[in-house]
């Protein structure tokens, strides 16, 4: 070998950098938690009750009360997310128990369809017979709604071994969704607190990084907000209202930006 050969350098340069390359690859990982972080946005919908005790004083300190309750859904929302996975147990070649911790915000539009007080009844000697109610009144809510769902996961592929060469990844898990919600509407305002359970299913795949499609649902009665104080400036009428979620369910495009740093193994490096 003519070592004076400039190509012969060359190709000598070469496998010496290709040679520490792979050395400092083989030797850099991130910590696993890292490895597994992700984010993604979310579409969730739900569906909820909403339900209003109006007490009504007139002007001669008579006293009335009355319960209305409706069906809603959100008109339009929005999400995002971000977490990550802790190991537990492998279960196969290419499967792992492990538990999840996310957080997630949602914002919730409502579209209401209520009866709501627009006047008293009287009679000929101007005495108060009775109160009348619009059937037909629509307005709009709005809810900011914070979660930290915490459970269990049965994963398989790339995503369960942190692999590169696997092409493909799916989970299914199910746990608790702790919740805290604010929730604003044309007359009262409240907050809610709960712990719901779900579940969820992702289907993934490997490309640069890994990239995944999530569905959860979350069922159980989802406080989005209880015992709503009244905002409203009408004189003599006193609401007490709730927003009472009946079931949600979300999709998530999620991605998990460290994947690059995953091992990758293969016929190469397996012996």
């Amino acid at each position: 070998m003519n070592l004076r050969n400039p190509l012969t350098k060359c190709a000598i340069a070469l496998t010496t950098l290709l040679s520490m390359s792979n050395y400092s690859n083989a030797q850099f990982r991130l910590p696993g938690i890292i490895q597994r972080y992700q984010m993604g946005y979310s579409y969730p919908m739900a569906w909820a009750e909403y339900k209003r005790t109006d007490r009504i004083t007139a002007a001669d300190g008579s006293k009335f009360d009355s319960t209305v309750t409706s069906k809603t859904h959100s008109r339009f929302s929005f999400g995002g997310l971000v977490g990550t996975t802790i190991p537990v147990k492998r279960l196969g070649a290419k499967s792992m128990f492990a538990i999840s911790i996310d957080m997630l915000y949602n914002g919730y539009l409502w579209d209401y369809r209520a009866p709501m007080f627009s006047g008293f009844d009287f009679n000929d000697n101007g005495e108060i017979t009775g109160y009348r109610y619009s059937s037909d009144y629509y307005f709009d809510g709005m809810t900011v709604h914070m979660a930290m769902p915490v459970g269990g996961d049965f994963k398989f592929g790339c995503d369960a071994l942190a692999d590169k060469s696997i092409r493909f990844c799916g989970t299914v898990g199910a746990g608790a969704y702790p919740s805290m919600s604010a929730t604003v509407d044309a007359s009262d305002a409240g907050f809610g607190f709960g712990i719901n359970p779900y579940a969820k299913a992702e289907f993934g795949i490997m490309a640069g990084i890994c990239f995944k499609i999530r569905a959860m649902y979350t069922f159980g009665n989802i406080p989005f907000y209880t015992e709503g104080n009244s905002i409203s400036s009408l004189a003599g009428l006193d609401s007490k209202s709730s927003l009472t979620g009946k079931q949600s369910f979300s999709l998530s495009l999620i991605f998990m930006p460290f994947s690059w740093n995953w091992k990758e193994s293969g016929w190469w490096n397996s012996y």
